[in-house]
This record gives structure tokens, C-alpha cells and sequence, in this order.
């Protein structure tokens, strides 16, 4: 009954339900409404929270009043739980984040006048302030600076107040932050100040305030992107020419600057303007020409197939040769962006891509593979996760086949030896992190395991040698299988997958060419080592899965071939999943049963093992290891 009483506390609050809430509160006992005032519990979208933190979170002023003002217990107003904001979950939030962060600026006020701490950190180290700035709360900002909040707290990232201001471009809470003298030249993890992350957004009255305020506009984050690099590289053409005007900016950083934003009209979709892109290029010429004698000599990137060997112009005359051709504009501004960045800026491959993206529409597919492998080098080999890349490879590969272009298979292994690589650093990565870096993960590993699928598929029906099979493709195989990848969710290995109908087939392309179940990679994965009794949570192995095939006579093929493979590299026809169902139990059709009963014969030892499940005869610790594990499949 208490903890009915508990429960029904939780969902008054939660629901707003004052009347419901005080009728609660009369009925409990002061040590048992204590209890539950401070007590998590978690709700339907999945947050753990006391009744005062989603109230306040909800914006319920009164419920908050009542259970603040309730002289019969003492509540743990700093009490800490875990909600959700914008699909995020923030972990040790207390209820004046939650009333900051939704702008909630009464209950703000009631909670702190209350005692609640306006310093108090969550996990990733956000303040109430923080909250605040985030969305632009300027009155709960400013009512929380008065009542001395630290605007020098910073989150995990070393982020600070102001610069989550700046970058959101809310310029009253920036304006706010700046009175009460907050440092604009503090640096993030990345190495940014508030003034590069203002200038990349776009917001030009928030950076000539920070200028104002002497914000370094020369300061570089790590990978040597000063602001006006920044705004440059993101087409912010109007803060380019604020900042070039300025006597601070020297003659190199303007060239570079129109060099950037040159680069960025010719191949960024959104800002795409191929005149402007040949204008700022001759702009920056001019300026190298003129000033010959006080720059170094600019030092092109060599020849690379992905950019079609095209070489950065270095004098007027060859920029002139290539006025009105688009492509060689477009290749001009890759080959800038690579000379300026260096290979390791992380938003390198980003335009590489796009212009692969362009060649493919048009049906140049070899130019497209060899701009998107040169991009897929990029992240892998600096360790930066390739799963979209795996993905629309996938895509490309099916697209290639199908319209008889042709996959050429040392491209193919090269793809498919970055997705091993991501795996890799996939599996690391879920081994450590907060629950949301684990939960992205585990979201990249899930969409790696489809995509390494298709291009599998792909990959069987290229052409290729019997050395190519034995030497390549296969030890591949067995690699991958060795590595005992599984869904999070499900725990499914690659092999249920390729007996599984219900596996998700991509529809750009991917579903011309790939289906399941895929007998051909049932049979390569059982040639390769793949463990043809292993289950998932359901207790299901691959056999399990494919008996569930609702084509057994318009596809027999498939289901005899996979079935077939599965027995002959050793499954165990005589396991149970959870439910205790064998794979003869759960099949869909008599089909699947005839196959598996004239391909198999029981041993001895599985009926043996089969009659001491059966009568629950005891045998944990009384026989090796290796049988109780072989009694309990059964």
C-alpha cells in the first residue's frame, strides 16, 4: 500500500496534479513521504526522477511550492537524477538544471530561495547556468549570475558558459555573460575560444561584441583554424569581410581566408557558387602577387588520383587557364582546403565526399570510388569512425553491380578492411565512456554489422580468382568470424543475420542486390569458422532462425542450402532456446522439419543429454565442465 501511495506521489507530480498530489500527502506517514519526496523513480520515457525534479523539469509551480513548503519532512532539494533534453540524457541533474534548462524562471527563483546550490554540477560537469545559455534563457541567466552563479564552470569539454552562448547565437545571454566579466579568450577542449565558435556559426553582432571585449581573433584551436578560418570555411562571407578589414588580420591569414571561402563556394552544397569560387581565388592571387616579395612561395599538395592528379595553381596565368571550367574550379578548391587544413582536420573528407556524392549521380562511378576511398583513408587512418562511410559504400557497390558497371575487388577489400578496423574500435569504445557515448556506439556497431553484410554479399558476386577466394576473401572471412561480432540488442551473430528474413535491407540501392535469408554467406561463414550453435537473447541459434523462413516452396533453394550447411558444419538440431523450443518446435512450416529430420541422425550423446534435461536428473558439479555446458544446449 506505502508503496502504491509512492508511486501514485511520483505520477501527481509528474501529471501536475496538485489536488491528487496533497491528498497523497495527507494520507502517508511523514517517514514514509520523506521516502518517496527523495526517492527515484523512473517514468515512462525512460528517466530516473524524484517527484521535485520532473515537476520542476515539467514547469508544475505549484506542485513544486507543495512539496518545497511541506513542513512535514525535510526534502533533498540538491537531490540528483536523470532526464532527457532534446533525446540526451543528462545524468545528476538536479531539479533548478531541469527548471533552468526548460525556462522555468519562477520555479528557478522558488527552488534557490529554497537552498538549492546554483553551482551544482551534473555528470558531465553542466551547471544550472549552463542550462540556461543553452537555449537562451536570458532572465533565468541573468537572475542566476545575480545570485552569484560561477560563469567559470566548465563542462566535460572544457566548454564554457559563453561559448555555448555564442555558438547557439543568443546575444543577449553572451551580452549578460560579458557585463559580468566572462573571459572570451578561455579555450575548449578543441582548443576553440567563444570568438571561433561565434564566427564558424555565423553570428557577426556576437563577434564584434567579443571583439569588444578583446577576444583573440588570432588564437587557433588544435588543428590550427583561427576564427576567421573558421567563418571561411563556412561560407560566412559577411564576418570574412568584417574580420580582413580589420588592421589585426595580417596579409597571409586574408589570402588564406579567401582561399577558404573559395574553396567552400566551389564544393559545399549549401553555399555553392562557382563564380564566387573563382572570384576569391583570384582575389587571393592577386593579393600573393602583389605581396610577392612578403610571402613565402605557396607549396602545393603533389598529385592525387582521388583529386585527378589536378595540381593548386600558383601564378595568375594558370588560374586564368582555368576560368569557366567548373571542374578544375571544383578540384582547385579540394586541393586548397588539403594545402591549408593538412590530412588529420577532421572536416577534411566532408567536401571529398559531397563531390564523389556529385561524380556517382551522374553515373562516373570509378571517380566517385576513388574520392570516397581517399576520404575513407582519411578517417580511418586517424581514427575517426567510418560507419557512414560503410554505409554508402554499400549503397554505391549495389548500384555499380546491378547497372553492370562492375566492383573492383581490391576496392571492395579495402572497404571492407576499414569496417574490420571500425569494429575494432567500436568494440574498445563500448568497453568504456558514460551511458550515452556507450549508446552511440553501440548505434554505429548495430548499422556496421548491416552494412559489412551487404558489402559481403557484394563482394560474392564480384568475379574474382580461386587465389583472390582462398588467399583474400576467405581468411577475411574467417578473421571477421573470429571476432564474435553480435547485435547489442538482440545478440545476433553475422550468421543469424544471413539466415534471418527480417534482416533490415537498405532501400537506396542495397535491396536490388542483397536478400535474406543468403544461403551463399550461410555457407562461407560455416566454412570460416563461424559457431553454427551460437544464441542470442532468446536463446535462438542460426537454425532457429532460418526454419522461420516463410517461402519454404517458392525459395526452397534457400532454405534446403542454408539448413544444409548449418547441419553439416555441426548444429545441433536438439537446442533449445529460452522457451525450451527446438528448431523443429519453432519452424513455420513442415518444409523446414522434413529437411532437418532426413539430414540428421541424434548421437547417443545428445539423446542422452536430451533425457537428463527431460526427468531434471542433477549434474552440476558432478561431471566436467564441458558436459554441463553440452547438457544444458539441450
Amino acid at each position: 500500500m506505502l508503496r502504491l501511495a509512492g508511486s501514485s506521489l511520483h505520477k501527481a507530480a509528474s501529471e501536475g496534479n496538485d489536488m491528487d498530489l496533497t491528498k497523497i500527502l495527507k494520507q502517508m506517514p511523514p517517514i514514509e513521504i520523506e521516502k518517496s519526496l527523495n526517492s527515484l523513480s523512473e517514468d515512462s520515457e525512460g528517466q530516473n526522477v524524484t517527484p521535485l525534479i520532473i515537476a520542476s523539469k515539467n514547469g508544475n509551480e505549484k506542485i513544486v511550492k507543495t512539496l518545497i513548503k511541506n513542513s512535514l519532512v525535510k526534502i533533498n532539494i540538491d537531490q540528483v537524477g536523470c532526464v532527457k533534453f532534446d533525446g540526451y540524457s543528462i545524468e545528476g541533474a538536479t531539479s533548478l538544471w531541469c527548471a533552468s534548462g526548460a525556462g522555468h524562471l519562477e520555479i528557478v527563483k522558488l527552488l534557490v530561495e529554497n537552498g538549492a546550490d546554483v553551482n551544482h554540477k551534473t555528470a558531465s560537469n553542466s551547471t544550472p547556468l549552463r542550462a540556461a545559455c543553452f537555449d537562451g534563457r536570458v532572465k533565468i541567466v541573468q537572475y542566476l549570475l545575480k545570485k552569484k552563479a560561477d560563469l567559470t564552470i566548465t563542462n566535460n569539454y572544457k566548454n564554457t558558459c559563453l561559448m555555448i552562448s555564442c555558438y547557439k547565437g543568443h546575444r543577449e545571454c553572451v551580452l549578460e555573460l560579458l557585463k559580468y566579466k566572462a573571459d572570451p579568450n578561455l579555450k575548449a577542449h578543441c582548443g576553440a575560444n567563444a570568438l571561433l565558435f561565434a564566427a564558424e556559426m555565423g553570428h557577426l553582432e556576437i563577434v564584434k561584441d567579443l571583439m569588444k571585449h578583446k577576444a583573440d581573433m588570432n588564437v587557433t584551436n588544435d588543428y590550427g583554424v583561427t576564427p576567421l578560418m573558421a567563418a571561411a570555411e563556412s561560407g560566412k562571407a559577411d564576418i570574412v569581410d568584417w574580420f580582413t578589414n580589420r588592421k589585426e588580420c595580417s596579409l597571409l591569414a586574408k589570402i588564406t581566408a579567401y582561399e577558404l571561402i573559395g574553396a567552400t563556394y566551389a564544393n559545399d552544397k549549401a553555399n555553392y557558387n562557382i563564380e564566387k569560387a573563382f572570384d576569391f581565388f583570384k582575389l587571393a592571387m592577386n593579393k600573393r602577387e602583389e605581396n610577392a616579395a612578403k610571402l613565402d612561395t605557396k607549396k602545393p599538395i603533389g598529385k592525387n588520383p582521388a583529386y585527378k592528379n589536378h595540381i593548386e595553381c600558383t601564378r595568375m596565368s594558370e588560374l586564368e587557364r582555368i576560368q569557366g571550367k567548373e571542374e578544375k574550379i571544383q578540384l582547385e578548391g579540394l586541393v586548397i582546403r588539403e594545402r591549408v587544413f593538412g590530412q588529420n582536420y577532421p572536416d577534411l573528407p566532408h567536401l571529398i565526399v559531397y563531390r564523389g556524392a556529385v561524380h556517382a549521380d551522374r553515373g562516373e562511378f570509378d571517380d566517385c570510388v576513388l574520392m570516397w576511398l581517399y576520404a575513407l583513408k582519411l578517417r580511418s587512418h586517424y581514427g575517426r569512425t567510418v560507419n557512414k562511410d560503410l554505409l554508402r559504400f554499400a549503397q554505391l557497390f549495389a548500384q555499380m553491380h546491378y547497372t553492370g558497371h562492375g566492383v573492383d575487388f581490391t576496392h571492395m577489400m579495402m572497404v571492407l578492411e576499414a569496417g574490420m578496423k571500425e569494429f575494432q574500435l567500436n568494440q574498445r569504445k563500448m568497453k568504456k565512456g558514460n551511458k550515452d557515448e556507450i549508446k552511440i556506439q553501440e548505434m554505429y556497431y548495430d548499422c556496421n554489422i548491416t552494412s559489412m553484410i551487404y558489402l559481403l554479399i557484394i563482394a560474392s558476386k564480384i568475379k574474382i580468382s580461386e587465389e583472390e577466394i582462398d588467399d583474400v576473401f576467405y581468411p577475411f572471412a574467417y578473421k571477421l568470424m573470429k571476432m564474435n561480432i553480435r547485435q547489442p540488442e538482440t545478440g545476433n551473430t553475422l550468421l543469424h543475420l544471413v539466415c534471418d528474413q527480417n534482416t533490415h535491407i537498405d532501400g537506396f540501392h542495397i535491396s536490388d542486390v542483397v536478400k535474406f535469408p543468403n544461403h551463399i554467406m550461410t555457407r562461407m561463414f560455416c566454412e570460416c569458422g563461424a559457431d553454427v550453435n551460437a544464441v542470442n537473447t532468446d536463446g535462438d541459434t542460426p537454425l532457429h532462425t532460418i526454419v522461420r523462413y516463410d517461402k519454404p516452396i517458392s525459395d526452397f533453394h534457400t532454405l534446403h542450402a542454408a539448413i544444409m550447411s548449418l547441419i553439416e558444419y555441426g548444429a545441433h538440431v536438439d537446442m533449445t532456446n529460452n522457451l525450451r523450443k527446438t528448431a523443429i518446435d519453432v519452424s513455420l512450416t513442415g518444409v523446414s522439419e522434413i529437411i532437418i529430420k532426413t539430414s540428421t541422425s541424434f548421437t547417443l550423446k545428445c539423446l542422452t543429454a536430451q533425457v537428463v534435461k527431460k526427468k531434471e536428473i542433477s549434474y552440476v558439479g558432478q561431471i566436467p565442465i564441458e558436459l554441463e555446458e553440452f547438457i544444458e544446449m539441450h
